[in-house]
């Protein structure tokens, strides 16, 4: 839950019921990334629906339909980035019809799905290979995190070059989850990753604001990566122990009585 502060009766109704991303101008006018909540729950509401049609085909079928959103969804983007260039759309705008959409991002919740269907096979992934996509899904995230300059500078064939590179990035994490899904992970990794999904959420919220600040000092990326990731999960982890983790223990004894 949230309390929204100096904002219109109209604009906290499309963000009560996670309509937001589809009226433009308030798609983003409350919190940055609350944008993906409302294509989240539309996801929700048509899930059924395409799940059903999903796995009632082969396997083929579903690696067809899969790249065919995947082809839809750049399609798409590099349309909208067209008529931003011919001044059809100002910027807002154009991150309101080319991102915070559920058309935009279907693929990645059929990818999902599509995983979880192909969860028993089992495939061994050398350590080296890990390092390898690791390292470039990094080395994406930094080049990804400067395309709006791109995208300001008119540059077309850099901002699709860098929109391209997301979709990469996204198949080589879909490809480490997929590795890992029947990995045992030692104490210490455990740990690790039991901490990271705990405060997942405060790391939602705060990661984008963190690389927006970040930015105007135009560090090197050797200095930039590090100080993004671990101030990341260091504000993610104050704003969980401070704000989060009180607010669960009042509601668990709120529920208690």
């Amino acid at each position: 839950s949230a309390i929204y502060l100096n904002t219109s009766g109209f604009d906290f109704l499309v963000h009560l019921f996670n309509v937001h991303n589809l009226v433009d101008g308030y798609n983003r006018s409350i919190n940055v990334v609350y944008w993906t909540l409302a294509v989240e729950f539309q996801w929700y509401l048509l899930a059924p629906l395409f799940i059903l049609l999903f796995i009632k085909n082969k396997m083929e079928f579903q690696a067809l339909m899969l790249l065919i959103c995947i082809l839809i969804s750049i399609t798409l983007r590099f349309y909208y980035f067209k008529q931003y260039l011919n001044n059809q759309f100002n910027l807002p705008s154009l991150v309101w019809v080319a991102n915070d959409q559920l058309y935009i991002h279907l693929y990645n919740f059929l990818l999902g799905v599509f995983l979880y269907q192909c969860r028993n096979i089992q495939i061994k992934i050398h350590f080296l290979l890990m390092l390898l996509l690791l390292t470039l899904m990094l080395y994406i995230g930094y080049v990804q995190s400067d395309l709006t300059s791109g995208i300001n500078m008119h540059l077309e064939q850099l901002t699709q070059y860098r929109l391209i590179l997301g979709y990469i990035a996204i198949l080589a994490l879909a490809f480490l989850v997929f590795a890992f899904l029947n990995v045992e992970l030692g104490n210490s990794a455990y740990r690790l990753v039991s901490f990271i999904s705990l405060v997942s959420y405060s790391l939602y919220l705060y990661h984008l604001p963190i690389l927006d600040y970040l930015k105007a000092y135009h560090l090197h990326w050797y200095i930039y990566l590090p100080v993004f990731l671990f101030g990341s999960v260091g504000v993610a982890s104050l704003s969980y122990f401070l704000v989060e983790a009180p607010f669960l223990r009042f509601s668990s004894a709120l529920n208690r009585k």
